[in-house]
């Protein structure tokens, strides 16, 4: 199951964030839409002195201006619809666990 946090979680984060640190940055701006999940972890390893800057709304609000058939107020919503460059079942158990849903993510060229 999905999950935000743990030993992997940090083994990932743990040599990016030693280089910020070492770097003693200020600010890091959270530059994905999925970062925010893992923000937890990175204020953790970074310290409270690094002020993380959140741009998941921004960017999904972007994502969706430029995607096709994008949504307008006057239309009726389209069915949720689950793309990744990644692998897809990494996606589909994290729409299980945070979404409550069994959706099938397909697999897109980067």
């Amino acid at each position: 199951e999905a999950r935000v946090g743990g030993a992997t979680l940090e083994a990932v984060l743990k040599a990016p964030c030693d280089a910020l640190k070492q770097a003693q940055v200020d600010t890091v701006v959270l530059g994905c839409t999925h970062y925010p999940f893992a923000a937890g972890e990175i204020r953790r390893l970074l310290g409270d002195g690094v002020a993380l800057v959140d741009t998941a709304h921004a960017i999904a609000a972007r994502a969706e201006a430029l995607w096709p058939g994008n949504v307008h107020p006057d239309r009726v919503p389209p069915l949720l619809c689950l793309q990744s460059t990644g692998e897809p079942s990494t996606l589909e158990r994290m729409a299980r666990h945070w979404l409550g849903t069994d959706l099938q993510c397909d697999r897109i060229a980067a």
